[in-house]
């Protein structure tokens, strides 16, 4: 048995045993045809014995010199090790500090989850999903429900990258969103990952900066990709303040929902999310392994 990166007339079979169906398939083959710069085909991994497919493992490189890996399901022990080998190797060629992997605790994949374990991940947390559906001018914001926004707050999204970064990498400080991810990483990593998003917005108090938000479009609705505040200003009403906006943003827009993610060790977090009519949709646990 061989492991490898896929050939580009191997990628449609092993992208469709990886997805499990076709519609997911054809967007990751479209992904790999458009050269999107977050979809490298080399990452695409397969085992196979001369024409026989007998796995597959997407290795996604991402920014902020992290990884996440989709290993296929049904595999034996022995290709499934190997594959994973071979992705570890992969990714620590490409300089990652981290890998990731998210797996459904209502529908557990046992084999794979002791595959992942044999090669070293461990489970860190779970991670909700949740959704704020029927989004539009004339519905939000709700009945009294008016945030007490807090004198001199603003949201900027102009202002100096530098400011910005900085207040980003001080609101990571102390904060229950797994914090395993950003151990090793550089400010500029940190910066890296949010480099494909559409809108950054700084909120200030007066002249300081007190946190960051980094929004995200998606078709129809929108998607919290990072809320924080600094950690001396926390417990002001300024995340809720944070929050209000970006919902209102997306309401006043084309968006008819807003999704986000948080680990369910974020208690106020999680609070503030159901204040805002957050529902959770789907439960993840996380599982990591550190390289080098």
């Amino acid at each position: 048995m061989e492991v490898r990166a896929a050939t580009e007339s191997e990628r449609p079979s092993a992208v469709e045993r990886l997805c499990g169906s076709n519609d997911a398939a054809s967007g990751l083959l479209g992904h790999f045809a458009s050269g999107a710069s977050r979809f490298d085909p080399r990452d695409l991994f397969v085992a196979v014995d001369g024409e026989q497919l007998h796995g597959v493992l997407f290795a996604q490189t991402l920014p902020a010199r992290l990884a996440d890996f989709s290993l296929a399901s049904e595999l034996s022990s022995d290709v499934a090790d190997a594959l994973l080998s071979a992705g570890v190797a992969h990714a620590a060629r490409r300089g990652v500090r981290l890998i990731q992997t998210y797996h459904d605790p209502l529908f557990p994949d046992t084999h794979k989850i002791e595959a992942f374990q044999r090669a070293g991940f461990h489970l860190a947390t779970r991670i909700m999903k949740r959704v704020r559906n029927g989004l539009n001018k004339s519905t939000y914001p709700p009945e009294n429900s008016r945030i007490q926004v807090p004198t001199g707050f603003q949201l900027l999204d102009t202002f100096d990258q530098t400011i910005f970064r900085d207040t980003l990498v001080a609101s990571l400080e102390d904060s229950l969103d797994a914090p395993e991810a950003n151990v090793g990483a550089t400010p500029e990593e940190i910066l890296s990952g949010y480099a494909r998003h559409c809108d950054r917005m700084l909120a200030m108090i007066g002249t300081t900066p007190v946190g960051v938000v980094v929004l995200d479009a998606d078709g129809v609705s929108g998607d919290i990709d990072y809320l924080g505040v600094l950690p001396q200003f926390r417990g002001r009403g300024l995340g809720a303040a944070i929050l209000d906006h970006s919902v209102r943003y997306f309401a006043s827009g084309w968006a008819s929902a807003v999704r986000v993610s948080v680990d369910e060790r974020n208690v106020p977090a999680v609070k503030l999310y159901d204040r805002f009519e957050f529902e959770t949709y789907q439960k993840l646990n996380l599982w990591l392994k550190r390289v080098g």
